[in-house]
């Protein structure tokens, strides 16, 4: 009798062949076959297995949130269920040099009744300038301020977070103090920490410094000045490129904050006036004050005031935002050039007006495409 090997062979038929084969052989044929499906097996199942440990896992999807007070609408919870997101970044305040006394201040401190049900990771902003000719002593004191203003609103919320983040875009002169805060915070909390990385700080690490925490997040986006020009602040891939070839080897572990952001640029007689934050095409398109003039400018035809900015007659709006190939082109260019893929792809930020730009499907679409 022969055995029968096709495609179209079913396992019930192939099942009874090998009993009735089994039955025609020799003992010796019989262990001879035993030891050959034996070893096919286990050669099958160790392929399956490297080609599983060869994939590596995709990283999590996550948000940060900007707000100063805390509320998901809509909008906002329908991503996070529709994503299944675990985690979210909360910026809980800000700090900087107070006008009128002169020392670093906690400012724009959240507020809230409640979280969603998910791990909270807060981060504190910190301005550079707070670090400028700091003393040792000045840090220290600033250390545990910033510790007990954390562990207030931790316990306003009713959690314990097991990680913390610090966003500051240090130089070589505050970069002292600032790593000196950092040892100092986590030493005295003994939580695990991350820090913000802009991409010249990956690419100078020996004159930038290494932040002294367990992990990074590459700060993919603000890669330009704000001007008037058809450049775009947020993102420029030429920009990027210079960059990227040195994620690879850069020493802490770094997962990826990706832009989702849009904005409005005030122009006036070929000069910036105004930023204008949470505003896009939508907010001119429609209205008879602005005019379009190509794809991302708007021209005032009639003085008027819009979103608390007046707009006078002959300004012009720059629209700057990331389109789905833009987003798509980082994660490619990021995924290429890391060793070890992060754990967490951050989007900045959860608010409608940005998500409602994309599908919903696509944050788990770029997270696929990270890995």
């Amino acid at each position: 009798m022969h055995l029968v090997l096709n495609s179209d062979l079913n396992s019930a038929t192939f099942a009874l062949q090998l009993v009735e084969f089994g039955i025609m052989m020799s003992k010796e044929q019989r262990n001879y076959w035993k030891c050959l499906l034996r070893r096919v097996a286990i050669a099958l199942f160790t392929a399956t297995l490297l080609v599983s440990c060869n994939r590596e896992p995709r990283p999590e999807v996550s948000f940060y949130y900007w707000k100063s007070r805390f509320f998901l609408g809509k909008t906002e919870r329908e991503i996070l269920n529709t994503n299944n997101v675990q985690k979210l970044y909360v910026r809980y305040f800000d700090i900087d040099i107070h006008p009128y006394i002169g020392s670093a201040t906690p400012i724009v401190i959240i507020k809230g009744d409640s979280l969603p049900q998910c791990s909270i990771f807060p981060v504190v902003f910190i301005k550079n300038r707070v670090f400028d000719n700091a003393s040792n002593q000045e840090v220290d004191t600033l250390c545990r301020k910033v510790a007990q203003l954390v562990a207030d609103i931790n316990q306003n919320f009713g959690i314990k977070p097991t990680e913390m983040q610090f966003d500051c875009d240090w130089t070589v002169k505050t970069k002292n103090a600032y790593f000196h805060f950092l040892k100092k915070y986590r030493a005295l909390t003994g939580q695990t920490l991350s820090a913000t990385i802009r991409l010249h700080q990956v690419k100078y690490p020996n004159r930038t410094g290494v932040p002294p925490v367990n992990k990074g997040v590459l700060m993919y986006y603000n890669m330009g000045s704000i001007s008037a020009d058809g450049r775009c602040s947020i993102y420029d891939r030429n920009v990027a490129q210079k960059y990227t070839g040195s994620l690879g080897s850069y020493p802490l572990p770094l997962d990826v904050a990706l832009p989702i952001f849009t904005w409005g640029i005030q122009i006036r007689q070929n000069m910036v006036v105004h930023l204008l934050n949470k505003m896009n095409e939508g907010h001119f398109a429609n209205d008879p004050h602005f005019k379009k003039m190509d794809d991302y400018r708007y021209l005032v035809v009639a003085p008027c005031f819009k979103g608390g900015y007046y707009f006078k007659q002959g300004d012009e709006v720059k629209i700057e935002s990331i389109s789905r190939s833009n987003l798509r082109q980082m994660v490619k260019d990021i995924a290429q050039s890391l060793k070890v893929h992060p754990q967490n792809l951050i989007f900045y930020d959860l608010d409608s007006v940005n998500i409602k730009q994309y599908e919903v499907e696509i944050y788990q679409k770029l997270a696929n495409r990270m890995r």
